[in-house]
Formats: structure tokens, sequence, C-alpha cells
């Protein structure tokens, strides 16, 4: 199927987000980023999303996406995974800040639920197949149509740790942008006093 049918299927057959198999996200989830973004004002910040790379579930310079681990094993595997790309291995990639973000929201996608899945004729392998930072993948098309449809998070299995997910917050659709949420509400980071 060319990526032109599967976006009509899917904005036909992606649920809304008032769906009744739809539900709220309310726990704790981890990210990591480099040592200098590590300040209150950039550790939950979408900039890199929206402006230097695309990633899993977004296009760059379109829409942000906030990406945070389920687990902390998740997290690591991700900064292993990404590290292994840069010309000095894993280890060009430190150090890095790990946090835990204490998140609630209203409206996630979640793609770990086979319902969910079922509904929208969509496989688990389309989620956690191989890319290489590159536009035109159908994960990008899921988080540009649930972005359109009001979504303000995906949950997905993690493509890094059998069994591990992440949540991916759509940063346009959160009441508030992300980077703003530090002091309280939808987005909280654990223990914030202690960032520069």
């Amino acid at each position: 199927m060319s990526l032109i049918d599967f976006e009509k299927r899917l904005r036909d057959l992606m649920p809304s987000p008032n769906h009744r198999f739809i539900q709220k996200f309310q726990g704790t989830v981890f990210r990591n980023v480099k040592q200098r973004y590590a300040t209150r004002g950039r550790i939950v910040s979408t900039d890199g999303s929206f402006g230097y790379i695309n990633g899993r579930y977004h296009i760059m310079g379109e829409f942000a996406v906030l990406y945070l681990s389920g687990d902390l094993h998740s997290c690591i595997e991700e900064v292993i995974y990404y590290g292994s790309f840069a010309p000095s291995g894993v280890g060009g990639n430190l150090p890095r800040t790990f946090i835990g973000v204490k998140v609630e929201i209203e409206k996630v996608l979640d793609l770990t639920d086979s319902r969910i899945l079922g509904m929208m004729g969509i496989s688990t392998d389309i989620l956690i197949k191989e890319w290489a930072f590159t536009t035109g993948v159908e994960t990008q098309i899921i988080g540009k149509i649930a972005l359109e449809k009001g979504f303000e998070a995906l949950k997905v299995p993690s493509a890094r740790w059998n069994g591990g997910y992440s949540l991916n917050l759509l940063d346009d659709n959160l009441q508030s942008k992300v980077v703003d949420l530090l002091s309280g509400g939808k987005v909280k980071v654990i223990n914030d006093r202690e960032l520069p």
C-alpha cells in the first residue's frame, strides 16, 4: 500500500479523542538529554524535534513531539541505539541527564492496545520497524493525523526494548506549551529544583 493510500485510510479509521477506547494517562515517565540541555528551561523542550531532526512520530518543521520513555530501561536503550550512529560511538553521546516526569493528560491514543490497532488496521510491526531519520514513514503519518484529530499524546511500543513503551506528547495539542509546564500542570519534572 502506498503512503498516500495509508494516510487516506488512516484518516477514516483512526478514532476520535472522544472514542470509548481512548483513555487518560497518569504516571511517571522518563527522559534523557545531553548535559548542555539539562536546565529547567530546556529539559522538556521540543525545540530539537521541531527544528533539528525528523523523528519516528513527527516531521521536522511541521509539529513538535516530546519523546518520553515508559521505563528507565527503554530510556537507556534509546541512548545506546542513537549513540551507535555517533562517529565516536555511544561514548560520544555522553554525558547525559536522566529525569523522571510526572504526566497527567486526557486524550491518549494508545497504540499498545490491540483494540485500537485493530480498529486502525495497523500492526505493531509498523510502529517498531527500523527507520533512518527520514520522512515519509507510516509512523510520522500516524503522529500527524493524531495531532490533527486533537490527541495530546501517543502511547506506543518501544522500538528499543521489548515490553517497554514510549509516551510521545504532541506539543501543539497540549493546553499549554510543554516547555512552560515545569512549575506544574500536566507535565511536571520530578526534582526540577536540582536543575540549573
